[in-house]
């Protein structure tokens, strides 16, 4: 059975998310393929199992801690490539049908007024990794680094958490990008 879906976009860099987006809801407890054609040759990418029923509530937690803006060197067989990004602690999370190590934590920045859309695409999806405060590192979502940033020496980013589509109450932080670390947190 073929599913319809939406597709954006999101990332930045060397990598970049499709997110397909169901135009119908997934029947429960059944298994899917993500499938790729190409030159008329059907690929998989990936699968998954459907849970027993939507998720209709949003998780909690306690945003974010702290942020970190780091500059570390290229190291060989590591995937650092000496590029900025952000270390984000984040506080205690919580949601009744996901994990908290399998939640994702949609990343927004915000715009030239320096406000979020959470309703707009988020520049990518990050998932949470230590233990205690759970920690989330964004190579993905590189906080923009203009002069006039540097100047106000901050960049902002803004996170929700989000299993199954749905998203938590939104949490922000300012990266101090004057003073990068040289090293992750």
């Amino acid at each position: 059975m073929t599913i319809e879906t939406d597709e954006r976009t999101l990332g930045a860099g060397e990598l970049e998310i499709v997110e397909l987006i169901p135009k119908q809801p997934l029947p429960a407890k059944t298994k899917h393929e993500v499938v790729v054609t190409a030159a008329g040759k059907d690929t998989v990418l990936g699968e998954f199992t459907t849970g027993d029923g939507a998720d209709e509530k949003e998780p909690t937690w306690n945003g974010i801690l702290r942020a970190t803006f780091v500059r570390a060197a290229a190291v060989c067989c590591n995937c650092t490539t000496g590029d900025p990004y952000a270390v984000l602690a984040l506080g205690e999370v919580s949601d009744d049908h996901t994990s908290a190590s399998s939640l994702q934590y949609a990343i927004f920045a915000p715009d030239a007024q320096g406000s979020y859309d959470y309703d707009a695409a988020p520049l990518t999806y990050v998932r949470a990794w230590g233990t205690g405060s759970r920690s989330a590192t964004s190579r993905r979502a590189r906080p923009r680094t203009s002069s006039s940033t540097r100047r106000r020496a901050a960049a902002r980013l803004g996170a929700r958490g989000r299993p199954r589509g749905r998203y938590g109450k939104a949490s922000e932080v300012e990266l101090d990008v004057a003073h990068p670390a040289k090293k992750a947190p």
